[in-house]
Parts: C-alpha cells; sequence; structure tokens
C-alpha cells in the first residue's frame, strides 16, 4: 500500500514539473521584445516601461 502512494505521489509530481515549468517559460518576455520603442504621432518615443501596469480596452 505504502509502495504505491509513493509511486502515484512521483508520478503525480513529475506531471505537474511537466505542466508547470513550460507554462512558467511561456509567460517570461522574450529578450528581443524587451527594448521595443516606437514614435507616437505626436512625435513622443514609448517604450514597453512606459506602459507597464497600465490597463488598455
Amino acid at each position: 500500500m505504502k509502495r504505491i502512494a509513493l509511486v502515484l505521489t512521483i508520478v503525480t509530481i513529475a506531471i505537474l514539473f511537466l505542466v508547470i515549468v513550460p507554462m512558467a517559460r511561456a509567460t517570461a518576455i522574450p529578450e528581443k521584445c524587451q527594448n521595443i520603442s516606437f514614435k507616437a504621432p505626436d512625435g513622443k518615443t514609448y517604450t514597453r516601461a512606459d506602459f507597464k501596469g497600465k490597463l488598455s480596452f
């Protein structure tokens, strides 16, 4: 009985690890996208950091 519980625990941890790690990597911002900037029609230059924490609708 203890052996079955141990095997199930190990399998559960392995499955969670295989699911959670790729999800965490997918939410990270790729290196190429970190320094994006653009000019608005009014001539001001904006970067990604200017919009951090702001919501858009």
